[in-house]
């Protein structure tokens, strides 16, 4: 992921009308891209960011075309949470989604079996442990978003 820019900027404030409308906006409506995740991050997810270490994904949120937020697994911090933004995704099958911002890749959101991790079990077991903890953490990663929502469209979120 040599070309890899790490997206912890901002989205833009003209996505905040998209970001309403995604908001409710059934699955059948969602992209194919956003489903997919969906289906990732709910098995068991990695995110791979530039300059970052790789991050077991907690939460994922697709705040509107282009811009999602994520929390990590066992995050304890604001400033652990992520907004990614991006112009472009490319399914990479099986294994994941590669997010892309001015053709540079800028994440990638792959299963934990296809993750370049050194030990995958190890993280199968913490995405069974965090299944456990995430009840416990979705007031404060509520607030996270809420914060980066706020940041990123200048108004609070909700989904």
């Amino acid at each position: 992921m040599a070309a890899m820019v790490q997206a912890a900027l901002p989205c833009t404030a003209r996505e905040s009308a998209d970001a309403a409308l995604s908001a409710s906006a059934p699955a059948e409506a969602r992209s194919p891209a956003e489903r997919h995740a969906e289906i990732l991050v709910r098995n068991g997810a990695v995110l791979t960011l530039a300059g970052a270490p790789l991050t077991l994904v907690g939460h994922w949120e697709w705040l509107a075309d282009g811009c999602v937020f994520c929390f990590p697994a066992f995050g304890d911090s604001e400033r652990d949470a992520r907004t990614i933004e991006f112009d472009e995704t490319r399914d990479l099958g099986d294994a994941g989604i590669c997010f892309l911002n001015a053709r540079a890749i800028v994440g990638e959101l792959t299963s934990v079996a296809s993750a370049r991790v050194d030990d995958p079990d190890d993280y199968r077991v913490a995405w069974q442990l965090w299944q456990q903890v995430k009840p416990l953490r979705m007031r404060f990663i509520s607030r996270c978003l809420a914060a980066h929502a706020a940041a990123a469209f200048g108004t609070p979120h909700s989904r």
